[in-house]
């Protein structure tokens, strides 16, 4: 089977799943949305003109998580792949999330405030938004009608706070280490129950730079989640940090550099100060250095005598093999080793021992040392 079927067979699967996913998806929506019309319109044939408010809060209940799934699905329609991060005003957001979470549970009221002007974090908009949505749907068994929530949120050095802050709470509530196992069981009416803890809500908000923290004691009626996330200022200033960090470690490159060395401590040095310095640098062994002469004539070349004269029968057939080249050609060794008689343009001859720093002027100038 060729590769171009496979990927045929794989575009198609693709095409079905989403396919039936989305008719799957269509479906429970048309399903929730007859069951609301039903109950809507039997509503006055079974309580004529006074209808219970536990009634009208229940259908509001279903219309806004109707809606609520329609949205998500939109939004991971949007984003299988990979979480998108933005910025986000929190006031804003969470004003948003409360207004339905009013919609659907029994809190006489919410109330935001924001001891900084219009705090922002930079995260995963859906993951947060789904997150708190959840802690409050976990804590729905332990909302009574005079139960309400503060949110206050602050800022302290480089990080936002939110703190979530239930008060009146029904007195069955579990301690923390219940809370927040994924199921927990509580006693309520005379027999056990079992819960949705807040571990999946708090992992999900960690997952997205948030560090979380949990106060309360079994039995008590209030509760307080502490969330804490760098401010988008934070991030902002770390992002201009690390460009300029990348912006200085890649220097503007200089040019490329052949190196030939025989001493490996040599070649250790130059090759680190060579870098640093910008120049991106080729290592040519001893035995390829006479082949791939012809190769290297467009690049500045480093080289040992005592590589130059195992490779070569003379420094003469080293020069003819490097006689195309007009760039630098820099030989070092020791005094005696080396025919300064030899003269060439382009040819730099340097004796031991020599200052790496002599190496870089002379890649620079293209002169020879003094």
């Amino acid at each position: 089977m060729d590769r171009k079927t496979i990927e045929n067979i794989i575009q198609q699967s693709i095409k079905n799943l989403i396919y039936e996913y989305e008719l799957m998806n269509s479906t429970f929506l048309q399903v929730l949305h007859m069951n609301i019309d039903q109950l809507a319109f039997n509503s006055e044939k079974w309580f004529g003109q006074s209808v219970p408010e536990e009634y009208k809060k229940v259908l509001n209940s279903l219309v806004t998580l109707s809606y609520l799934y329609f949205d998500r699905q939109k939004e991971m329609s949007k984003s299988l792949v990979e979480q998108k991060y933005e910025e986000i005003e929190l006031t804003a957001i969470l004003r948003d999330i409360t207004d339905d979470v009013q919609s659907l549970l029994s809190l006489s009221r919410i109330d935001i405030s924001a001891s900084a002007p219009d705090p922002y974090i930079k995260t995963s908009r859906q993951t947060f938004r789904d997150s708190i949505l959840n802690i409050f749907l976990s804590l729905n068994n332990f909302l009574g009608d005079d139960s309400h929530c503060e949110i206050l949120l602050y800022e302290e050095y480089s990080s936002v706070k939110i703190d979530l802050s239930f008060r009146n709470l029904k007195k069955n509530v579990p301690d923390v280490s219940k809370l927040m196992k994924i199921f927990y069981s509580y006693y309520e009416d005379g027999q056990y129950h079992i819960g949705i803890g807040l571990s999946s809500a708090l992992d999900s908000l960690r997952s997205i730079g948030g560090v979380v923290s949990i106060d309360g004691l079994q039995g008590s009626s209030a509760l307080t989640l502490r969330l804490s996330f760098p401010s988008a200022t934070m991030i902002k200033t770390i992002e201009e940090m690390r460009k300029e960090e990348e912006n200085a470690s890649r220097q503007e490159e200089k040019g490329h550099v052949v190196l030939c060395v025989e001493d490996i401590i040599i070649e250790m040095v130059l090759l680190e100060t060579l870098q640093d310095s910008g120049y991106s640098v080729e290592k040519l062994s001893l035995f390829n250095m006479s082949s791939m002469a012809p190769i290297f004539q467009d690049k500045p070349l480093i080289a040992d005598i005592n590589a130059v004269n195992q490779v070569f029968d003379s420094f003469e057939a080293f020069l003819q093999a490097f006689s195309r080249s007009q760039m630098i050609l820099i030989i070092y060794g020791s005094d005696d080793i080396i025919d300064t008689s030899v003269q060439r343009d382009n040819l730099l001859l340097i004796p031991k021992p020599f200052d790496v720093e002599t190496i870089l002027r002379l890649l620079d100038t293209g002169t020879s040392p003094a």
